[in-house]
């Protein structure tokens, strides 16, 4: 089994009840791929958001989301989980106290998550000065995309502090977390 990034982006808002209901409807399909909803992070518009499963492959998740006839996703694909470097072990606990901010990044070429994650540690004070802390990453299994997790003050913090770092992105949104195992 593997964890598997789901991205999806919304022509119109949804709330957390339309991803309650996928979740409902497939529920039968995602027993027959081995497919397990994780975790769920709704963007605060309700026009992105990003889903963790536990699955055999990124193409059991694909299976599953075929099924549900529903617009294609951004993205699918299986990842390796890291905390963060200032995770106390209350990772989980922010989560849920709407301080959530995801950012999405992409990279041209292969990287690794201890790559990133002494970039961020090279640059610490601006993270620190802006208030904010990294909770948990996702890093594809090409090693070329990755969604973080970041508890701050606002999404501007988080996408100022990672411009300051050097550190690529392609987009940053607050969240909301939605589900959990």
């Amino acid at each position: 089994m593997t964890e598997v990034v789901l991205i999806r982006r919304f022509d119109d808002p949804i709330s957390s009840n339309y991803l309650d209901a996928a979740s409902l409807d497939l529920g039968w399909c995602r027993k027959l791929y081995g497919v397990t909803p994780l975790v769920s992070f709704l963007a605060l518009d309700g026009l992105r958001c990003a889903c963790i499963f536990r699955a055999p492959d990124a193409e059991a998740v694909r299976n599953v989301v075929r099924a549900g006839k529903r617009s294609e996703p951004e993205g699918i694909w299986a990842c390796t989980i890291h905390p963060g470097a200032d995770d106390d072990g209350k990772a989980d606990s922010v989560l849920g106290k709407g301080r959530l901010v995801v950012i999405e990044r992409r990279f041209e070429a292969p990287v690794t998550f201890d790559e990133v994650q002494a970039t961020q540690n090279d640059n610490i004070s601006h993270f620190k000065l802006h208030g904010v802390r990294a909770i948990r990453s996702y890093l594809s299994a090409d090693r070329r995309r990755m969604v973080c997790l970041y508890d701050a003050p606002h999404a501007d913090a988080v996408g100022h502090a990672n411009r300051l770092s050097g550190l690529p992105f392609d987009r940053f949104w607050p969240a909301q977390l939605v589900s959990s195992e």
